[in-house]
């Protein structure tokens, strides 16, 4: 089934396209670069702090200016013209951005459409070493899951049956190309949980909270001070609070057995590097300030390189548990 056009733009004019994309972010619309985030892929960027910042109450961040991005931006053309060129492809813009025809609130703004064949490609520059270790071989389809998600999403909007995800590696370079079929499992998920988070949109709530770094980051920036009131406990609150406890009590368990594992493996390796291919036990110096003295002896300079910074700290109340 082929795509509706939301608004078109024109070629090269990559400010109008920003703005075009920036008005649609504010709607009940959500783009292939949101999806991972609205499975809660991107720990950095949950699905809460997602919705904040489309209702409005936080401003997205402008990443515009990141030497990474802007340096992803300018060698698109080369990756795909090369992996194209490699596979004996012809690939093409559109400049558009689509909306699906079954699922409205899908939109796709494309890096490349294959030219007589119902397929895209998806442009990748990689410099984070955590990254390329989630990509598999040339060739195959291992992606990490973020870009599988962000694909799928194409997939469904445009029509596709298949993508290819063109990937330069930066560290060291290397050009790569994976192949990716339809999942239609993993599509079923997706749509689903983004027709849910747009219904959550449309009546201007958050989604339940989760664990992720963004929503923590997203209520520090929501209410970054307080008062001295207190609210009045709930019994839901006390339910919390057990289950934090039960939680915290299985992970401090899991993390003292990884620790007895990690002090035998130790114990093996003695006074030497490591275990090959296992793990390694290094010698490291590290230097720090001593700010009890400098404060004692240097109090002047101390308090002339003296910064403080303001933040809220969570704690539960052990009183709360009898």
């Amino acid at each position: 089934m082929k795509p509706d056009i939301l608004c078109r733009t024109t070629r090269g004019n990559r400010q109008e396209w920003e703005k075009q994309r920036q008005r649609l972010f504010h709607g009940a619309y959500l783009g292939g670069s949101e999806a991972a985030a609205v499975l809660g892929l991107v720990p950095r960027r949950s699905p809460s702090q997602l919705m904040a910042e489309k209702l409005g109450r936080l401003e997205s961040e402008d990443v515009s200016g990141i030497t990474r991005v802007q340096l992803g931006l300018e060698l698109e053309s080369f990756v795909a013209g090369e992996v194209s060129k490699a596979l004996g492809l012809k690939v093409r813009r559109r400049h558009a951005i689509f909306q699906c025809s079954e699922h409205p609130f899908m939109m796709a703004s494309i890096d490349r459409e294959c030219v007589g064949l119902n397929a895209g490609m998806e442009v990748k520059t990689v410099s984070s070493p955590g990254i390329t270790k989630l990509y598999g071989e040339s060739g195959g389809s291992t992606v990490p899951r973020a870009v599988k998600a962000q694909c799928e999403h194409y997939m469904e909007v445009m029509g596709w049956n298949w993508m290819i995800v063109a990937v330069l590696l930066l560290n060291p370079p290397e050009l790569r190309h994976y192949i990716l079929p339809e999942d239609s499992r993993f599509r079923e998920r997706l749509i689903s949980t983004e027709s849910r988070f747009i219904d959550l949109f449309n009546k201007g709530e958050l989604p339940e909270m989760d664990g992720l770094e963004g929503t923590g980051k997203m209520l520090h920036q929501l209410y970054p001070s307080c008062g001295t009131d207190m609210q009045t406990q709930a019994p839901e609150h006390q339910t919390m609070l057990k289950k934090a406890r039960s939680f915290s009590a299985k992970a401090k368990c899991l993390e003292r057995r990884g620790k007895a594992i990690e002090n035998r493996l130790k114990l093996q390796i003695g006074d030497c590097e490591g275990i090959e291919g296992i793990c390694t036990w290094k010698t490291r110096t590290t230097e720090s300030v001593d700010l009890a003295r400098l404060r004692r002896e240097l109090p002047e300079l101390a308090e002339q390189f003296k910064s403080r910074r303001q933040s809220r700290v969570f704690r539960w109340l052990e009183a709360s548990a009898q």
